[in-house]
């Protein structure tokens, strides 16, 4: 159960990312900023992620990889709220940077889980999934957020589809799981290693 969920949170972390890649004219619009001002958020984000890193690697050393995630996926979901609910450019330049704390976190870490769950011979195929996950925040998150921004605007996606999914493994942490869904999870990605 350990690869699905890896995969599933490479591709929630992605998208804050291509939702503000895709919708920073609307952004700008609901704020009345020029899109190059808008884009600044970003780069505040990229620079908050850098310094971040850096401790990362000792902060990793000290406390378990699995909470360090789940403290990225939090800090990832804070980010998103205050996105969504921003009411000034100020509250919006405030809380995205905050994206780039925890995706500083989740990062690594899910790349430290894998080394931490599976033998060497299978961490090369494990990374694939994840980077699979990952990419799929480009392919599918792309057209459910154009889809909702559509109907919604941009803050639709934020609270509808960004929310959710970056609520689904901190909620996933605190539930008992169904035999069900988890035995057909470990069916899927084990006959996807067969290929």
């Amino acid at each position: 159960m350990v690869l699905p969920t890896l995969s599933l949170t490479s591709f929630i972390v992605g998208t804050p990312g291509v939702l503000t890649g895709l919708l920073l004219v609307d952004i700008g619009v609901t704020f009345n900023r020029p899109v190059g001002i808008i884009g600044q958020i970003r780069t505040l984000s990229s620079i908050i992620a850098l310094l971040t890193a850096l401790a990362v690697g000792v902060l990793s050393v000290k406390y378990n990889p699995r909470n360090l995630l789940m403290l990225g996926v939090g800090l990832l979901l804070i980010s998103a709220i205050g996105c969504c609910s921003a009411n000034s450019f100020l509250m919006l330049l405030l809380m995205y940077p905050i994206n780039g704390l925890g995706l500083s976190l989740v990062t690594p870490m899910t790349r430290t889980l894998i080394a931490e769950y599976f033998p060497e011979e299978e961490r090369a195929g494990s990374m694939g999934w994840l980077i699979a996950g990952g990419s799929l925040s480009w392919v599918v998150g792309a057209q459910v957020i154009t889809y909702l921004a559509g109907i919604g605007g941009w803050r639709l996606p934020y609270t509808v589809f960004i929310v959710t999914t970056l609520a689904t493994p901190l909620y996933s942490v605190h539930c008992n799981h169904s035999s069900h869904w988890i035995n057909m999870c470990e069916t899927v990605f084990a006959r996807a290693r067969c290929w």
